[in-house]
């Protein structure tokens, strides 16, 4: 890779750092090619992007960044995964990914201007992730009015059924 090349790679970097909202950091050391292919699908899925880089690379994109807080973790070989979306499915994808695979190592995250250890980025993993939140969201706004219907037809059904009660009552004394 030449001068031009690397500026270039660095540059591309530097530009999709910028807008992430979680990235996590893994050494993929002594996995063979159909298995990182499976965590790529993975990470598609979810709208996540994954790359295998340099650790200088990185470091040089990260610099002047929020980011920054993780050079400390840029040892080895890297595969960085981050999405712009939802900062809790990297995280949730490679701890999984990590479990199934002992050879797949967490090295770190981030989230929200942090650094996270490894242990950080397994917390963040158990969190419920975006969809998870609005769907709980939204139950509760629709919770509220099905219960006020359920009260208000539950007057009628109940009169209904004290006079049919009633009437079984009148049939029974005649």
């Amino acid at each position: 890779m030449n001068r031009t090349q690397k500026t270039e790679t660095v540059e591309s970097l530097k530009k999709d750092l910028a807008k992430v909202s979680a990235v996590v950091l893994a050494d993929y050391r002594g996995l063979n090619v159909e298995t990182v292919n499976s965590l790529r699908r993975e990470f598609e899925k979810e709208s996540i992007e994954y790359r295998v880089v340099k650790n200088t690379m990185l470091r040089l994109a990260i610099q002047g960044t929020s980011l920054e807080g993780l050079k400390g973790y840029l040892e080895g070989p890297t595969a960085i995964a981050w999405s712009n979306e939802d900062p809790i499915a990297p995280a949730r994808i490679a701890a999984k990914f990590a479990k199934d695979n002992e050879k797949f190592q967490l090295k770190a995250g981030y989230v929200d201007g942090k650094a996270l250890s490894p242990d950080g980025v397994k917390q963040l993993a158990t969190m419920p992730g975006k969809n998870d939140l609005r769907a709980g969201v939204l139950g509760m706004f629709v919770a509220v009015p099905q219960q006020f219907v359920s009260v208000l037809a539950g007057v009628p059904r109940d009169f209904l059924l004290t006079l049919a009660a009633r009437e079984e009552q009148l049939k029974k004394a005649s």
